[in-house]
């Protein structure tokens, strides 16, 4: 099994049960956001366990990891208060559920979580010749995929704020609906990245 089709198992795996969290009424933006920012950090650290199989001196290694780990160190300050806390405080139903993700107590978060690890691992096992970007920073896939999820999910919150504001309180169900761009801009970027690297 190639680098490829690892990606498109990847793909099929994330969009399959993140479906069927949709179905059971388990999924939220804050869980898409969260997920990402899962991945993104896999994928950071993979890299990092590639360069030093590149066997390049620590600090480059380091440095190529210093930037990246404080962006995503902010972004977990800013999922977690914002989108995790103050966009979901005033329904309880959204809260609970964002508290789930978090605990790992959602049982599709944790296994997509698996998934892409379980994925990395093997690519990183198989892998005989190391191939990563000293000079990818901040814009690895996941990490695209991060910093424009941030925003659309600000864009969403507001929007569901505007148009549905008797909902806002007291239905989950337009915050269902909000995770589906979140799904399709992931798979998108992800099919996306498997056609370049073919």
């Amino acid at each position: 099994m190639n680098n490829n089709q690892l990606t498109g198992l990847n793909i099929l795996g994330t969009f399959a049960f993140s479906i069927i969290a949709l179905m059971n009424k388990e999924i939220t933006v804050f869980y898409m956001l969260y997920l990402f920012w899962w991945q993104a950090v896999i994928e950071i650290a993979a890299n990092f366990i590639q360069l030093l199989r590149l066997k390049l001196p620590l600090r480059i290694a380091f440095a190529h990891l210093k930037h990246v780990a404080f962006l995503l160190g902010i972004y977990f300050i800013f999922i977690m208060v914002i989108f995790g806390i103050i966009f979901s405080y005033s329904n309880s139903d959204l809260f609970t559920i964002n508290v789930q993700v978090f605990a790992f107590r959602n049982t599709s978060f944790v296994i997509n979580i698996l998934l892409f690890l379980g994925l990395t691992t093997f690519s990183l096992l198989r892998s005989k010749n190391p191939e990563v970007s000293v000079n990818a920073g901040i814009f690895t896939p996941k990490l695209i995929i991060l910093h424009m999820s941030i925003v659309l999910g600000a864009f969403l919150h507001f929007g569901i704020r505007h148009f549905y504001p008797e909902s806002f309180n007291d239905s989950i169900y337009p915050y269902f609906l909000s995770a589906i761009p979140f799904l399709l801009l992931q798979t998108y970027f992800a099919w996306k990245t498997r056609e370049v690297t073919s």
